[in-house]
């Protein structure tokens, strides 16, 4: 079956396909990259002998960050805790995470990543109680939902613990700045921001926007173009454009 990707939450449901859990497998691998903007280091690999399960991806995003993402069947909590136990593992095993990601996808990259992962949760459904043991949480953890809508794969981002989190983050943020991240915050819940180093990455399901800010302008790239902002009222007439690519994200 030839699957495309929808990630819009106004779509109308329509008449469900049904696929095995192999197919539901495959089509997910293939569109880690295209849905959630992750490029998929190892899958199904036994990171650590300390853990007995098998993680089932782990990624880099568009802003070089560690990405765990774990499946989800049923109701199973054992997914988040086991998703927990990887990111310990990763933050006290940096330098075999190293060698594993340089093995894979090359040496280059490793200077650029963070290796502070944020855990992906991907299932079918959630409940309050996984919204819940979620919030509680020290690490950044999103829960997304994924469908197969007739020949269309749908994701929709349900929960995010850490909508803001700046790690290592070296750029000057001023009130120019914290006006454009109000107005971000305001498109929705589902909108995270994330500052490395002097980047900052905007992703609803995936990146869509960066801002580079300064003292005196914000630098930003939206579709590939990019913008300078120096003052508010070129912020104001910025703000059609973003919103368009939020819409569309």
């Amino acid at each position: 079956m030839d699957i495309k990707l929808i990630n819009l939450q106004k779509n109308k449901l329509e008449k469900v396909a049904t696929f095995s859990r192999e197919e539901k497998d495959k089509y997910l691998s293939e569109f880690l990259y295209l849905g959630l903007g992750l490029k998929i280091i190892v899958k199904d690999y036994n990171l650590c002998d300390e853990i007995n399960d098998k993680i089932d991806y782990l990624c880099i995003d568009e802003a070089y960050r560690l990405v765990l993402v774990e499946k989800r069947t049923g109701k199973d909590t054992r997914t988040i805790r086991s998703g927990l136990m990887y990111i310990d593992y990763i933050k006290e095993n940096i330098s075999k995470i190293k060698m594993l990601i340089g093995d894979r996808i090359g040496v280059d990259i490793l200077k650029d990543i963070c290796y502070d992962p944020r855990l992906v949760i991907l299932t079918e459904s959630f409940s309050n109680y996984d919204f819940s043991a979620i919030k509680c949480m020290p690490y950044t953890i999103e829960a997304i939902n994924y469908c197969f809508l007739n020949k269309n794969l749908i994701f929709i981002k349900e929960y995010q613990n850490k909508p803001k989190d700046f790690l290592y983050y070296n750029g000057f943020r001023s009130t120019l700045y914290m006006e454009l991240e109000n107005f971000l915050s305001s498109l929705g819940d589902d909108i995270s921001i994330f500052g490395y180093k002097n980047i900052i990455t905007v992703r609803k399901i995936k990146a869509f926007m960066y801002i580079i800010p300064s003292q005196d302008k914000l630098i930003v790239y939206l579709n590939n173009k990019e913008h300078t902002i120096k003052n508010y009222n070129d912020l104001y007439k910025l703000e059609d454009k973003i919103e368009k690519a939020y819409d569309e994200n």
